[in-house]
């Protein structure tokens, strides 16, 4: 994947808003870049991309947000979306480090990877440039 052209950000912290807006600019990112702060949010954006035919290619997702989670995001995205923009990467951005949350990632088929905050530099590169990498869902030994 080359540098994305259009991003959903999924996250309620406007901190982490403001500092990845400040690391996309600093990376020379010409993307837009649409914040959601909940899921339901993030889904009425996608339903407007799919009227237009405007959709991401890249969503970021964090799991712990008020009204619609972000497993609740995706169970609705696979659901009415997975297979119009079935080009779309996905990749969880979470602070969480649980098992548990890694393994529910992993039985989301739409998923492509796990990757915990902070968002920086080389998590840009490891979703941007190296599509193939493992980004944290092959299951551990």
């Amino acid at each position: 994947m080359n540098s994305p052209q259009h991003i959903l950000f999924l996250e309620d912290d406007d901190i982490t808003n403001y500092y990845t807006q400040f690391l996309l600019k600093d990376l020379g990112c010409t993307a837009k870049v649409h914040y959601a702060t909940n899921g339901l949010e993030a889904l009425a954006y996608l339903k407007e991309c799919v009227q237009q035919q405007t959709w991401p290619d890249l969503i970021l997702v964090d799991i712990n947000m008020p009204v619609l989670d972000g497993f609740g995001f995706l169970q609705q995205y696979e659901q009415h979306h997975a297979t119009t923009l079935d080009s779309t990467r996905i990749y969880m951005l979470t602070s969480s480090e649980h098992p548990r949350d890694r393994e529910r990632s992993r039985s989301f088929p739409c998923v492509t990877g796990y990757l915990t905050k902070p968002f920086d530099r080389e998590k840009w590169i490891a979703c941007t440039s190296q599509p193939d990498q493992d980004l944290g869902l092959k299951k551990q030994a």
